[in-house]
């Protein structure tokens, strides 16, 4: 009792001094904060008092989570539609690297990707003015056949997809593959991590279930909105 006191009494004597206009004073810690590990990326935004969080945690939650279900989804409904690319795969299942890179050109969870226009640009003859909103159709630009041999094709041996090479975006000539993870200084920085999770849940799945198979003819993956992704997708294990 005796030592709370005089905690006490030394943090108001400490209250009471004046304050040093050279001095520094860190902003309070969040109480919200308190009990959460310094490691979760939740406290230390909240920590750091971070602008319009709702809005940044949002679009943590959709560019992490939706995609990447999407993503697992749509390369599953790829390879149980394309039999003999699941052979090459249970055959070689490195080859889960090639299904996921493939898959993002092929079927990508976002068929376009929405920018404003910071200045006034020409392109193709049409002035584009500035605070305009761009739709980039990435969907139809990862099936480019100027880029692509039979882009409409499903195909993990594609020679053209450079795979792995995504983020050296657009400014080689030799290819740079499908546009699903954008392009530039704005080149998804979720990109490794995507690629990680799907390739290895990918994997689980193969092992858990070796004979894993369409139980019925599923529909097409289907476009809402900026989303793709199949309405359902029915297997036998």
């Amino acid at each position: 009792m005796k030592g709370t006191m005089e905690r006490r009494a030394s943090s108001r004597a400490g209250a009471d001094k004046p304050i040093s206009p050279c001095t520094t004073i860190s902003p309070p810690r969040s109480p919200l904060a308190v009990s959460i590990p310094d490691r979760n990326l939740l406290s230390r935004l909240i920590d750091h008092q971070v602008n319009d969080l709702a809005a940044f945690v949002s679009l943590l939650l959709t560019a992490g989570g939706e995609t990447t279900d999407k993503v697992l989804s749509n390369l599953w409904h790829n390879l149980l539609t394309n039999p003999e690319q699941l052979e090459l795969v249970r055959a070689e299942p490195v080859l889960l690297d090639h299904a996921f890179a493939e898959t993002m050109r092929f079927s990508p969870p976002l068929v376009y990707l929405g920018r404003e226009v910071v200045e006034p640009i020409e392109l193709h003859g049409v002035t584009i003015p500035a605070g305009a909103e761009l739709r980039l159709g990435v969907g139809s630009a990862n099936r480019d056949e100027t880029v692509f041999t039979n882009p409409d094709r499903f195909d993990l041996t594609r020679t053209d997809l450079h795979k792995g090479l995504e983020h050296r975006s657009i400014s080689y000539t030799d290819g740079a593959g499908h546009l699903s993870f954008g392009a530039g200084p704005h080149f998804c920085l979720g990109y490794a991590l995507a690629r990680l999770e799907v390739t290895v849940a990918s994997r689980m799945l193969l092992e858990r279930f070796p004979r894993l198979a369409l139980a019925e003819d599923p529909p097409p993956i289907r476009v809402e909105g900026p989303s793709q992704s199949p309405g359902r997708l029915l297997v036998r294990v």
